[in-house]
């Protein structure tokens, strides 16, 4: 007997295996999922005489070749497909359905049967990782200059010791190829050139914190890496066969290590006649000088003051006679000091007890700058030793000359 039933959507409506197998054959098909009260069409649960079986057509609407067909059951009553009851309502999603377009990825790889989180590292190379958005069945290798270890970066999907610079791959050792002062030192860094040791030769010479210099020239590595010639105002340092020098700025002389103004000579008469004499021994002027006064004392001096247009000086070179009236009785050197502007220059001596006689003095001092006082320089000369008593006397002779520079 065949018996010929809707099927709707209504709620309550329940379904046996031959209604999940139609069901299930509905969602195949790509039909829409309908609201509750629409009916898909109906099925035959009996036999027709040919075997029997489940004759479903499925007509949305419920309605066939375009007239409606009544349900033959009322909308509340189940549908009664056998001993078996699914539980679950006609029209409504299964519980573990994913929602539509839905494309979540495992967040794992299943690799040679074995599971992995992604992030994984391969034990087997280090360079090749789990990563499931790239491929859930395989090890995906690590981008090339990756680091893999200590002193190590990925390079051909392999970990090696070495260094990636600038987008480049370098094996351990090897030289930088702009700069052979440099070379790749994974130990220091696998992302930079590292310095070669200093003294290293090059091409220009050594290598001296990364530059290749020559020694023999360069104020920075003078003669040895780090030997720094030092710099001077007015002028600039040098570096001549190894050693450090100064060369001045045009208008500047060399004086000791410094550059000084290059200045207008300044010749003077001293000592002369005027010039002023004191200490132990007859103060005030002196005069003729020579034999006429007896100075024999430490501290008898004789000076001057010139006026000179130099802001500073650093030089002075005299040239002047002394009486030497001492004896045998007293023989050993006799001193005397050279000053300007009550700083010390330079020196003088002379041997005592080989008189009577002249004794001529010719000298040339250098110094540190000395700057003028309300534009003047007093040039002095002062005992600095005594002769022995009984021993004699000396004295300077008027008409000498000096030159300030």
């Amino acid at each position: 007997m065949r018996t010929r039933t809707s099927l709707s959507c209504g709620a309550g409506r329940r379904r046996g295996r031959s209604l999940a197998s139609l069901v299930l054959g509905v969602a195949a098909c790509g039909l829409p999922a309908c609201a509750a009260g629409t009916t898909f069409g109906d099925f035959d649960s009996g036999g027709d005489g040919d075997g029997g079986g489940i004759d479903a057509r499925v007509t949305p609407g419920g309605r066939e070749g375009g007239k409606g067909h009544q349900d033959a059951r009322p909308e509340s009553a189940p549908i009664d497909s056998g001993a078996h009851d699914s539980g679950a309502d006609v029209g409504s999603p299964a519980k573990d359905s994913a929602p539509e377009g839905a494309t979540d990825a495992p967040a794992v790889c299943i690799i040679g049967g074995s599971t992995y989180p992604s992030g994984a590292t391969n034990a087997a190379d280090t360079c090749q990782t789990c990563d499931p958005a790239k491929s859930t069945a395989a090890w995906t290798s690590l981008a090339e200059g990756t680091s893999c270890g200590t002193g190590e970066v990925c390079h051909a999907t392999a970990c090696d010791p070495g260094c990636f610079v600038s987008g480049t791959y370098y094996a351990s050792g090897a030289a930088n190829p702009m700069n052979a002062c440099q070379s790749c030192q994974p130990a220091t860094s696998t992302t930079a050139w590292t310095n070669v040791t200093d003294e290293t030769t090059c091409a220009g010479g050594s290598c001296c914190s990364g530059t290749c210099d020559d020694e023999a020239t360069s104020p920075s590595h003078c003669g040895v890496c780090g030997s720094v010639c030092p710099s001077v105002a007015d002028g600039t340092a040098d570096c001549v066969s190894r050693v450090c020098g100064i060369v001045c700025n045009p208008g500047y002389v060399l004086s000791g290590s410094t550059c000084v103004v290059v200045s207008t000579a300044c010749p003077v008469t001293f000592p002369d006649t005027t010039s002023t004499t004191g200490g132990t021994d007859s103060s005030g002027t002196l005069g003729v000088g020579g034999t006429s006064e007896y100075r024999w004392h430490a501290g008898d001096y004789v000076d001057s003051t010139f006026t000179c247009s130099n802001a500073t000086i650093t030089q002075l070179s005299v040239s002047f006679q002394m009486s030497d009236s001492t004896d045998s009785y007293c023989t050993g050197t006799l001193s005397w000091n050279v000053m300007v502007n009550g700083t010390v220059v330079g020196t003088y001596s002379w041997f005592g007890g080989l008189g009577p006689g002249t004794q001529t003095i010719t000298q040339a001092y250098t110094f540190a700058p000395i700057a003028a006082t309300a534009g003047s320089y007093t040039i002095e000369y002062i005992a600095t030793s005594t002769v022995c008593p009984g021993g004699g006397n000396w004295d300077w002779i008027p008409g000498g000359s000096a030159t300030m520079n």
